[in-house]
């Protein structure tokens, strides 16, 4: 990693209140992320892996300023996201962008494509008006889209041709980070590897930084760099993807990489560790967070929250069995 990352958080916490709930813990405020440190270098892809509910997007929105944290800072090329206003945050608004999960839901109706991927490039000024329409059929083929395509409406399209519209939207303003929200996760699984070979060769030719949110590790490990595991809104393991992926160093880590489908039906795999349900796991309990649901829970893991501890090599965990636990099968 650089000396200086292209984005980071450090010590980012969001509570978000609860009105009229019974809930006990902190005056009804629930919170959704829990002093999550982390640092993406320019031209690096993180994948960020958990559960629904753990986090994931809101921390990813917090990146990008369109969510202010309780705590902590975001610092994108060393300056703090609210130290800036007027033009420089449209400037800085320009540089991130965001794809979202659903490609139902992200495109207005009302509008046609081309006027979706165009409208960033209106509200910028990018261009000259009137070669803007040419950039249009230009970011069309970019994702694999005839031309043609900008002259019709989102119902018209499938989900999969949907998503890249999302995806030309995003490059249109020629950002330098984008945080996938889930960007796979609403497409049939023969079309999730187009969309993420679509993300591989754009980050190479664009030299893109990237968040890439997912509860399906297997989905954009190939993609990543580095894995980052967050549960409950804090994270519990971070390290390089092979690190992750072949030496995972947490529990839920475990768990969750046996839970991925195995293509061979000849292939034995051993049975992924039980769980509890976890149904009183909050980020606002005493102890490890994970620990309602750990099969290798110790009396000392709800005593204290376990720091995320990181080797020399940029393996962390936060585990405080983790040097104890046998290997990784």
């Amino acid at each position: 990693m650089s000396a200086q990352p292209l984005i980071a958080a450090e010590a980012v916490t969001k509570e978000f209140p609860l009105q009229g709930s019974m809930l006990p813990w902190r005056a009804h405020r629930f919170t959704a992320v829990e002093n999550v440190s982390i640092a993406i270098a320019p031209g690096e892809v993180l994948g960020l892996v958990g559960e629904s509910a753990s986090g994931k997007s809101t921390l990813g929105r917090i990146l990008l300023g369109l969510i202010q944290p309780s705590a902590g800072t975001v610092r994108f090329r060393g300056t703090d996201l609210r130290a800036i206003g007027g033009g420089e945050r449209r400037a800085m608004r320009r540089a991130l962008q965001i794809i979202f999960q659903d490609p139902y839901a992200s495109l207005d109706p009302r509008l046609t494509i081309g006027a979706i991927v165009r409208e960033g490039l209106d509200i910028h000024g990018i261009g000259a008006p009137g070669a803007r329409d040419v950039k249009v059929a230009h970011l069309l083929g970019r994702v694999g889209l005839d031309a043609g395509f900008a002259r019709r409406y989102p119902h018209e399209l499938s989900g999969g041709q949907r998503q890249r519209v999302g995806i030309a939207r995003a490059l249109a303003v020629e950002p330098t980070f984008i945080v996938g929200d889930e960007p796979v996760s609403a497409l049939d699984v023969s079309i999730r590897g187009q969309i993420l070979a679509l993300l591989a060769e754009l980050r190479r030719s664009m030299g893109l930084s990237m968040l890439l949110i997912s509860h399906d590790i297997g989905a954009i490990s190939q993609l990543s760099d580095r894995i980052a595991v967050l549960y409950a809104g804090r994270m519990i393991e971070i390290g390089s993807r092979s690190q992750v992926l072949r030496t995972p160093r947490h529990p839920y880590t475990r768990a969750l990489l046996a839970a991925i489908p195995v293509p061979d039906p000849s292939r034995r795999r051993a049975p992924p560790p039980a769980l509890t349900d976890g149904a009183s796991a909050s980020p606002d309990r005493a102890g490890c967070v994970f620990a309602p649901r750990c099969p290798h829970v110790r009396p000392a893991c709800t005593g204290s929250v376990p720091p995320l501890t990181v080797l020399e090599s940029g393996h962390g965990t936060a585990c405080l069995l983790q040097d104890e636990l046998p290997p990784a099968a």
